[in-house]
């Protein structure tokens, strides 16, 4: 016969199964199937799939595409994401930590043979 202790950790797997909605296993040895790997598994289907956007949906999203709405309006929409990214490229520049600059001309490779 079950002890105690043993009598209400039982009760203590069943509330918590019970609140946290994952299955509560008949049996507790680890050699019989209960079905909580497929359970918590990762869904996927066509539903999961159609969740997000297509890509071309996504790509009227971006800023770039948001600015051609405006283009022969007076109002100017600013991308400050663009712009801060511009400011910490100059201020690593000038400290000497930026990328090099690009060459103008195009140099000649020597053929390895």
């Amino acid at each position: 016969m079950a002890s105690q202790a043993q009598l209400r950790l039982l009760e203590l797997r069943k509330i918590t199964a019970k609140i946290f909605k994952y299955p509560y296993p008949v049996t507790l040895t680890p050699s019989n199937r209960n079905g909580s790997r497929v359970l918590n598994k990762k869904p996927s289907g066509p539903k999961i799939a159609n969740y997000y956007p297509s890509k071309e949906k996504f790509e009227l999203t971006k800023f770039k595409n948001f600015r051609l709405l405006f283009k022969d309006s007076d109002f100017k929409p600013v991308d400050y994401i663009e712009l801060e990214r511009v400011a910490r490229a100059e201020n690593l520049r000038r400290r000497g930590k930026g990328a090099p600059p690009k060459s103008k001309e195009k140099k000649d490779k020597p053929n390895k043979k």
